[in-house]
This record gives structure tokens, sequence and C-alpha cells, in this order.
């Protein structure tokens, strides 16, 4: 008998409604995410603390629920459209595991998500255009992130340590990769940079130890210092032609690197940026280098081939320091200073070059076999 009162009195006032306000009546839904159904249900804007800026718009200032599989609501409790997730909003958050972001949401503060170690899934809105520095740093269970087309700079350390992701899908819009970026993202085996990418900031991919494969697209024009050092696995590097300059330590401790091809618009290799490059058996550099910069190939243990270009002028201290398998290397005449320590604790080798040159003269007072005979390895060995 309750029951028809009830349902009598809900009748009486959809009868009183204006037409078609009955039909925008929502009854709750579950808690939960529903996406591919109806949608991600919401968690209570009540289990949020937001920011108001004053123009109908707020950003998430902090998360005080204690759900484990959060949807960001898309509007506060005032109504307020959310367009920003503020700086450690969520940070080292404990039991966060997934988090939904809404669209609307145009940027990702700093530390946002930062230290949530159980954090593994991650929703990102098409709307998003900023990610600021360290916004997923050492998330270490995050094992995938799609980031969404729109977004031009990845901020410095936003992935930086997040040790099981292991897929990336980077948007056609990007850039600029920030600085530590992707350091340390241990699990990543492979890398497609998007075409349109113009630079990759200091260390960005460092001890990314799994990664073997990188594609670096034609945009790109730029390489911070250290980018790809200790890179264990990367096998092989093509530089795109818009490369000018390869930076200090690039490449270090790329232990299985073997082969590296050379734009024609390089002009200059920095200290170490080879150095420790175990694997790599020979090296041809292109004809606008005109130095071999301090310690550039020290510790290439089994590099045995070394082609300089005429237009080098100088080589620098320790440039090829332990390069113990050494047999070769060509010298052209437009050297005028090698560094008395350049080949410091290398094995035996001969100097090839023009008889009367620096090289020459070099190769003599320190004894040094010297041949000024034809380069018997062939321009690519």
């Amino acid at each position: 008998m309750r029951f028809m009162r009830f349902a009598a009195f809900l009748l009486a006032c959809a009868l009183l409604l204006p037409v078609g306000a009955a039909a925008s009546i929502q009854m709750p839904l579950p808690h939960g995410n529903l996406q591919g159904m109806i949608g991600p249900v919401e968690s209570p804007a009540a289990e949020f603390l937001f920011s108001d800026h004053g123009d109908g718009t707020c950003s998430v200032a902090a998360y005080i629920g204690g759900g484990e599989r959060v949807v960001i609501p898309a509007r506060s409790v005032d109504g307020c459209a959310v367009t920003v997730i503020d700086s450690m909003a969520f940070y080292q958050n404990p039991r966060l595991k997934s988090v939904y972001v809404p669209s609307g949401v145009t940027a990702i503060g700093w530390s946002a998500f930062a230290g949530c170690g159980a954090l593994e899934e991650v929703y990102l809105p098409d709307t998003l255009m900023e990610l600021q520095d360290f916004s997923f740093a050492d998330c270490v269970c995050l094992a995938a992130v799609a980031l969404p087309d729109g977004l031009e700079r990845i901020g410095g350390y936003a992935f930086s340590g997040c040790a099981a992701l292991a897929n990336i899908t980077l948007p056609a819009s990007l850039k600029n990769i920030g600085d530590h970026a992707f350091a340390h993202c241990a699990a990543l085996t492979a890398l497609n940079l998007p075409e349109g990418l113009i630079k990759i900031g200091e260390s960005a991919f460092s001890g990314c130890a799994a990664l073997k494969n990188v594609s670096l697209p034609a945009s790109l024009t730029g390489l911070g210092e250290g980018a790809f050092t200790e890179c264990a696995s990367l096998e092989e590097i093509a530089l795109p032609e818009g490369i000018t300059e390869i930076k200090e330590a690039v490449f270090s401790y790329c232990s299985a690197l073997t082969t590296v091809r050379f734009p024609e618009s390089l002009t200059a290799i920095r200290g170490s940026a080879f150095g420790e490059c175990r694997s790599l058996t020979s090296l041809t550099l292109p004809d606008g280098i005109t130095a071999v910069s301090d310690w550039t190939y020290a510790g290439c243990a089994v590099l045995e081939h070394i082609w300089l270009p005429e237009g080098v002028t100088r080589i620098g201290e320790n440039a090829f320091r332990s390069c113990v398998a050494l047999r070769a290397i060509h010298i052209p005449a437009s050297v005028t200073k090698i560094n008395r320590e350049a080949f410091e604790a290398c094995g035996d080798f001969t100097i090839y070059g023009a008889a009367g040159s620096y090289a020459e003269t070099f190769a003599r007072h320190n004894e040094i076999p010297f041949s000024a005979e034809p380069w018997p390895y062939g321009a690519d060995d």
C-alpha cells in the first residue's frame, strides 16, 4: 500500500513538470568504471577539494577520498567546470590504482600523481594540452600510457622512475620531450617518436635499460646531454638530417650499440658522446666534423677501425682512451693538434695519413706505427 502511494506521488510530480523535463531525471548510477557502456561514473565531488578560478572554472586541489579507482568529476560541488589538476593533488596516494581524468581538463600540474606507487591505469582526455614536471614520476606500477593529440610538451621528469612502463603512445602534436621525462623506465623496449618532434631534453631516456629500438623523426633538431645514456640494450641509431650537434654523453654507456648512422648536417660531437659503447666496432665520421672532443670514444673496447674525414683539425684529451681493440685510424692532413693522451691505454694500432703531415709527426714522436699507404679497410669499415 505504501509503495502504491509512493508511485502515485512520483507520477503526480512528473505530470507537474514541463514537457521534456521528466526525461532529464536520472537515477543514481553505481560507483565504478562503466566506460564502454554509459561512460565512467564520477567519484563523488565531496571527495575532492577544489580551487575556484573565479571565471566559472576550477581546479582539483586535492583528493581526500579513499578510493582505489577514481573518476575525477567534470564539475565541482559548486558547479564549476574542472580544467586543471593542481600540483600534488594526488601526490603519493598509496591506494590509487586507476584514475580517469575528465574531458575539459587542459593541464596536469607539477607532481600531481607523483609517487602513486599502486597506480596502474591512467585515462587522459583529448583536451589535455599541458603535462607539467614530475606529473607521474615514480608511479612504479604504471604499465602503459596514451598521451592525447594536442599535447605539445611533456614536462621534465614527467614519467621518470616508472619502472613498469612498457608502452607509450605519443601524439602527433608532440614538439618537446622535457629533461629526464622518461628516465629509468626500465621496462620500455621500443620507442616510436612522432614526426614533428623537435627536441629531446637532457637525459630524457637515460637508464632505459631494455630500450632496444628507437626511431628518430626527420623533424628532430635537438638532442640534450645524456639523452640516451645507459640504454644498455640499444643496438643501432640513425640520426636524422638536421641534427648538427651530438652533445655530451648522449649515447654513453650504450653497451650494445653496434651501428651509428651520422647525418651530413653534423658538425660537432661533444665529450663522452659515445663513451663506454663497448659493442661499437667501426666508426666513419661525416665530412662536416671539425674536431674529436675529449673522451668522445673512451672505453669503446671493441672499436677496431676509425676514419676521420678531411676538415678535422683537433683530437682531444683521452678521445680514444682504452680503445684496446683499435687496429687502425685514418687521420687527415687537416689535423694540426692531437692531445698527447688522445690514445691513452690503447693497444697496438697504426695511424694512416699523408706523408709529412702532423699525424706522421705525432706517430713518430709517440712511437706509433705510421703508414702513408691507402686506407685498406674501405670507407665504411
